[in-house]
């Protein structure tokens, strides 16, 4: 049942949640305590995942006392993972990284590779998260070397996804969409449908940075359907917030405005700090596009108070450089020059390109309001080289050269499946036809059978019959012939007795001969009747 609960964690968090009760009431029945304490735990992983952080943290730490009563050391690692996902979700990432290096120490103590794997993955997001993206790609990799010895699908395509991230970051875009579509390949296999939604959201980053709006949308829509689905509400407000500034840039603003709103608002739900200091920030920017800087600037306020108790630094810079911008709008040059320079330290130090080509872009246009001329120059030659690499057309044709292949590849594995099954109908039609026809073949050599049966019967019984005809036929000739031989025998035996009187009389020469003749007849008479009564009695 646990087994079974963690496999549709990522496709149907009800099934999950279902699984895990059931485990966990059959653990108590039949008293298995590593079952009881892995059912809490699975428990806890789905109020987790809806963000309930407080009963998740309750139920994590009652599988941890379980497992480390009965001494299983790979239970109590799974469960400082947990706790490391909770102190992650709730933006302390110290305490995250914390947690998950003690379940990588006792991964590696007992040779635990797959908890290894789901360690070194998590590690790497919190040094992504902090902006040490070499650091967060060394792990990445190390993650995904474990996973493909152990050939852990899920785990690989994760992987996959994740350094994608750490390439779009650094600004190599193909190379970011190779290792998407290859993740994109195997969730489709598995059916994870949270994973699928994520790797869809950073396609449509990718195309939002080559300006492919619509293309963009397209992407984010389809993350959204898929998070509204499993009811992922982190995912939910990442796509609400990617589609708002999909809008912004269409000059939509009503609408944009509309999803920043309920981005924040489910941010706010769940208690994510960066995202809701985010979410501020946008808005932000909508208030300076319609010129009120007062509003804008109180948003940039909380964004930034927020964002100093969080420590995500990326976060931090965007925020610098959406206010560098509303300065410059304002002609404010110094205040624009020094929050734009914030965020251009921010961004080498985390490698960031998209944020390096904005802030150099502010800054060099304050640098000229503040007639700082040589700067303004440097800085718009890494603006303008960045902007080149960005969007060229060799690098543009690169990517949608890319799509075409995977949509080229994934038809023609569609093809081949539908070709495959075709095949597999049509040689069940032929075997359906075999059988058919061996059962027509079967069936006519019974009746064949069955008929020859019945005539032989038949030919049997009417033979049979004939015999008895003649029988009964031979046997009334034989009654008759004795009966007849009988009723003349008597008679003749009395006519014979009676010549035999006459010759003692006396009697003429004419009368002896009579009665010589008489006799003579009688006798050869009755010696026929007794030939007759012996052929009877031989028959």
């Amino acid at each position: 049942m646990n087994k079974i609960a963690d496999e549709y964690f990522r496709v149907d968090l009800k099934k999950t949640l279902e699984y895990a009760q059931k485990a966990d009431s059959i653990s108590d029945i039949i008293e298995y305590k590593s079952g009881k304490a892995e059912a809490t735990r699975l428990i806890g992983r789905y109020f987790w995942r809806v963000s309930d952080f407080s009963k998740a943290s309750e139920l994590f730490h009652a599988a941890f006392n379980m497992f480390e009563e009965i001494g299983e050391a790979k239970g109590m690692s799974k469960c400082y993972n947990n706790f490391g996902n909770i102190y992650h979700s709730q933006s302390n990432l110290e305490k995250a990284l914390e947690y998950y290096q003690k379940s990588l120490e006792i991964d590696e103590r007992i040779g635990e590779k797959k908890g290894m794997s789901i360690a070194y993955n998590n590690i790497g997001v919190i040094y992504r998260d902090t902006g040490n993206n070499e650091k967060a790609l060394e792990y990445f990799l190390k993650a995904l070397n474990v996973r493909l010895e152990i050939n852990d699908r899920n785990g690989v395509s994760m992987s996959y996804n994740n350094i994608g991230i750490i390439y779009q970051v650094q600004g190599d875009y193909p190379k970011a969409l190779d290792y998407y579509q290859k993740s994109i390949a195997i969730k489709e296999e598995l059916g994870d449908k949270n994973g699928l939604a994520s790797t869809f959201n950073n396609i449509g980053v990718i195309y939002r940075t080559q300006g492919e709006l619509d293309k963009a949308l397209e992407y984010y829509e389809k993350a959204l359907d898929t998070r509204l689905e499993t009811g992922d509400k982190n995912g939910i407000s990442s796509c609400y917030n990617n589609m708002a500034i999909i809008y912004r840039t269409k000059k939509e603003n009503e609408k944009a405005l509309e999803y920043h709103q309920k981005a924040l608002q489910m941010r706010k739900e769940i208690g994510d700090k960066p995202g809701i200091s985010m979410s501020y920030n946008n808005i932000a920017l909508m208030y300076v596009d319609a010129g009120d800087f007062k509003t804008a600037a109180e948003y940039y306020e909380i964004a930034l108070s927020l964002i100093n108790e969080t420590r995500v630094i990326s976060t931090e810079g965007w925020i610098r450089v959406g206010m560098a911008q509303m300065f410059l709008k304002q002609g404010l040059y110094q205040k624009a020059y020094d929050n734009a320079k914030i965020a251009y330290r921010i961004s080498r130090q985390i490698n960031e390109i998209d944020l390096i080509h904005v802030s150099s872009d502010v800054i060099a246009k304050s640098a000229a309001g503040l007639n700082k001329f040589d700067i303004a120059y440097n800085y718009y030659v890494v603006y303008k080289n960045i902007s080149d690499s960005i969007q060229n057309d060799a690098n543009k044709k690169k990517i949608i050269g890319m799509e075409f292949e995977y949509k080229y590849q994934k038809e023609m594995e569609i093809t081949r499946l539908e070709q495959e099954k075709n095949e597999e109908i049509l040689k069940e039609e032929l075997l359906r036809h075999k059988n058919i026809r061996n059962s027509l073949f079967i069936g006519f050599l019974l009746v064949l059978m069955l008929f020859l049966v019945l005539l032989y019967a038949f030919i049997q019984r009417r033979k049979t019959n004939r015999l008895l005809a003649l029988k009964k036929s031979f046997e009334f000739k034989q009654n008759f012939l004795a009966n007849m031989s009988h009723e003349i025998r008597t008679p003749l035996i009395g006519i014979v007795g009676m010549i035999e009187v006459l010759q003692k009389t006396k009697l003429d020469a004419n009368q002896q001969d009579y009665i010589n003749t008489l006799k003579q007849s009688s006798e050869n008479l009755q010696i026929i009747i007794n030939h007759i009564l012996d052929y009877t009695k031989f028959k």
